[in-house]
């Protein structure tokens, strides 16, 4: 999720300077939709850390860069994440 958030951070300020043109509701609107759909997914971001954190298991799905072999692993070991 940290880097579809970072990509959505990226657009958004495109999007914030772009709107910047007094003649350009269009693009404010947009930004502020964009906005909001950025504050959804580094809160969904941060909960799901927090949580699966907190629990010590994958209770939130995140998904994950790991192959498939960690994945069989972490499955052994009763998905509990490993520190």
């Amino acid at each position: 999720w940290g880097v579809t958030l970072f990509a959505f951070l990226t657009i958004l300020f495109l999007l914030i300077g772009a709107s910047k043109n007094p003649q350009s509701e269009k693009t404010q609107f947009a930004s502020a939709i964009w906005g909001i759909m950025t504050a959804i997914i580094a809160f969904y971001a941060g909960f799901g850390e927090l949580v699966n954190d907190t629990y010590r298991s994958r209770i939130v799905p995140l998904g994950s860069f790991e192959s498939e072999t960690d994945a069989a692993d972490d499955a052994d070991k009763g998905s509990v994440i490993p520190r």
